[in-house]
């Protein structure tokens, strides 16, 4: 909920209304860019990744340790490539759903139902390789996610039009 209400609640709620004021004529590309940088900084933001476990000494440098560890995995350019795509695609689908509904319950139940479904998959399912470009080491990476979020993409916008079309 935290998440939403930040990235889509807020973040996105100020560069739309931005967006409108600086440029009212050119409306489609301020929010089509207002998109496109929430999606941004929600991927970089959730790329960053304290280290599994942290030193049990603390120094004065012990931050700045934690920090290059964070930025670690940005090294591996195939898992940058993959795990951006696949956050940036779903920072766009929880954007797409807060613009269309005008609220953030449904982003929020987007968002809870993948967590959920990621925390359920990495316990079922405990895989020792990695079978690139189809699925990687967790749901962020690989051709499967991002067609399972396509789908929930297509399924979301679908439900939407029936709903709205019932309505009129």
């Amino acid at each position: 909920m935290i998440e939403e209400a930040f990235f889509r609640g807020l973040i996105l709620g100020i560069l739309l209304r931005a967006a409108q004021r600086c440029m009212p004529a050119r409306r489609s590309f301020s929010v089509g860019g207002s998109i496109f940088f929430t999606s941004a900084f929600y991927s970089i933001v959730h790329f960053l990744k304290a280290p599994d476990q942290t030193s049990p000494t603390v120094t004065w440098i012990s931050g700045f340790n934690s920090i290059g560890h964070a930025f670690a995995q940005f090294a591996d350019p195939v898992l940058v490539a993959a795990g951006f795509t696949t956050l940036f695609l779903i920072g766009w689908i929880l954007a797409d759903a807060r613009l269309r509904t005008r609220a953030l319950w449904l982003p929020i139940g987007l968002h809870a139902g993948w967590i959920f479904t990621a925390g359920v998959f990495g316990k079922i399912a405990r895989r020792e390789f990695e079978a690139l470009p189809w699925l990687g080491k967790n749901l962020l990476v690989g051709i499967v996610p991002l067609v399972v979020a396509c789908l929930t993409w297509l399924i979301m916008r679908g439900w939407l039009k029936y709903v709205g079309d019932r309505n009129t």
